[in-house]
């Protein structure tokens, strides 16, 4: 996004400029080299797809900390999945949609001096 930003924006710098970052959650993926050492590309297929996206989000962080060298203005907001929930992006159980609510309610619970600390600095530089 801050590339794409970047392309339509030339003269603004990341100095200039303020990123809210919404990550999307992470599921802990915990691997056994015991058990991996027999997978086929099925096993694989699925837990690899959470490896490529945790890794993905993990390294636009890092790139996006070391672009705008200042927690004033970058802030990425993300948690990770419980075990015991699925973090499939197509479902919309009830149940999985109220975890995915408390799980946001509590992002901003223990973000809140952080989130509180960008919206100043928001708004300072928006007058």
């Amino acid at each position: 996004a801050y590339a794409e930003f970047r392309y339509h924006n030339s003269d603004l710098h990341a100095k200039d400029t303020m990123m809210l970052s919404l990550g999307t959650g992470r599921k802990t993926t915990n691997l056994d080299c015991e058990v991996t050492a027999n997978w086929g590309a099925a096993e694989w297929l699925y837990q690899g797809s959470y490896l490529t996206s945790n890794a993905v989000a993990s390294a636009s962080d890092y790139q996006l900390n070391a672009v705008y060298d200042s927690n004033t203005n970058y802030l990425r907001l993300d948690s990770s999945f419980d075990d015991n929930q699925s973090s499939s992006m197509d479902n919309t159980d009830k149940d999985y949609l109220d975890y995915l609510i408390s799980l946001g309610e509590s992002i901003v619970r223990d973000k809140q001096t952080e989130i509180h600390a960008f919206a100043e600095e928001l708004i300072s530089n928006s007058k």
